[in-house]
């Protein structure tokens, strides 16, 4: 994988979690007494709104999980760029990579590996792999 190719993924991941971000402050769900049509029944209303509430819902959830996919392949690709990169000593797991990510995301704002660009990012996530790498080699017996 380029970095061309990471960036593209990665601009598709940030717009895509500003849009489910506005998404999510912006859709409002109906009140229960809300009335749509005074001339129809309590009845009716009651029942429009929660069809309309089902409808909001659904929209809700199909933002959140096209932001998770969208996620889940930037992080994806960014395993993979990272590995190739910077994966001096081919140490570098699925497992090692999803637990520094999660490491980062508890232990950092939300953007701090970020806020540089994607190219700062990748930078300082292999520069931590690479700190990985070596204490593995030196416990290991095999760095200096």
């Amino acid at each position: 994988m380029t970095f061309e190719e990471l960036e593209k993924i990665y601009n598709t991941y940030r717009e895509t979690e500003k849009n489910t971000s506005h998404d999510r402050k912006h859709i409002k769900f109906y009140k229960e007494d809300h009335v749509f049509d005074e001339e129809q029944s309590v009845k009716w209303n009651k029942e429009k709104v929660k069809e309309e509430n089902q409808k909001l819902q659904a929209q809700f959830n199909k933002a959140i999980s096209d932001f998770e996919d969208c996620k889940k392949k930037f992080y994806n690709s960014l395993y993979e760029y990272i590995k190739g990169e910077f994966d001096t000593y081919n140490t570098l797991t699925r497992r090692l990579f999803n637990k520094i990510t999660s490491y980062i995301q508890e232990n950092f704002e939300d953007d701090y590996y970020f806020e540089n660009g994607l190219a700062s990012a990748t930078y300082r996530y292999g520069s931590l792999i690479k700190f990985i790498d070596d204490a593995v080699e030196i416990l290991k017996g095999d760095g200096e």
